[in-house]
């Protein structure tokens, strides 16, 4: 179950990430599926990330939120998070107390977990994003992509980080250690 979820969340991701990039950036097919991939995994630039259009802006970030998938060195909340919480608000939406994939049941448990998680993640991109707003005089597109890049480990920029004071830099710095350890992990270690 895991391995189908897993392949078939990417497989997703990937297709329509690539056909986003193609139209929204006006991107060949290589470059835009270069670019579906590394905001989940690698962090490698192939474009100048200032120059990606809104909505290029904001599939990058959703995609860095997203992350790889369980087992990889990827950040993010991971696919199986992501496919987990999607599946379970469908169930919900159809009045449907089981939460199935694959025709394979769901506990409630890994339930409660991917939402905690997608939580956790959405509370700190939020809070820091917030602080960092207000201590910079910078857009908050720039600041949310930042964020959500130092939480995700991901390495992509808007070249913002630079310009930031000590305490932005040391909040993406934590930021980057939660990410890595894992939300969940980071918090109960607190």
């Amino acid at each position: 179950l895991h391995a189908r979820i897993v392949l078939t969340s990417t497989l997703a991701l990937l297709l329509a990430g690539t056909v986003f990039f193609m139209l929204s950036e006006r991107m060949d097919a290589l470059n835009a599926l270069f670019q579906s991939v590394t905001p989940r995994t690698a962090g490698f630039s192939g474009i100048d990330m200032t120059t990606l259009s809104e909505p290029g802006s904001i599939l990058t970030m959703v995609l860095m939120f997203i992350g790889g998938s369980p087992g990889s060195t990827a950040g993010g909340v991971k696919t199986t998070t992501v496919a987990v919480i999607l599946i379970s608000t469908l169930a919900y939406l159809q009045e449907d107390n089981n939460v199935t994939i694959f025709k394979k049941r769901i506990e409630e448990k890994m339930v409660r977990r991917a939402c905690s998680i997608a939580f956790i993640y959405f509370s700190m991109i939020f809070v820091c994003s917030m602080v960092i707003s207000f201590a910079e005089p910078v857009q908050i597109k720039e600041v949310l992509f930042e964020v959500i890049s130092a939480v995700a480990t991901v390495g992509l920029s808007m070249n913002l980080t630079a310009t930031l004071s000590f305490a932005s830099k040391a909040i993406l710095i934590v930021l980057m250690y939660a990410g890595r350890l894992g939300a969940l992990t980071f918090i109960m270690m607190l």
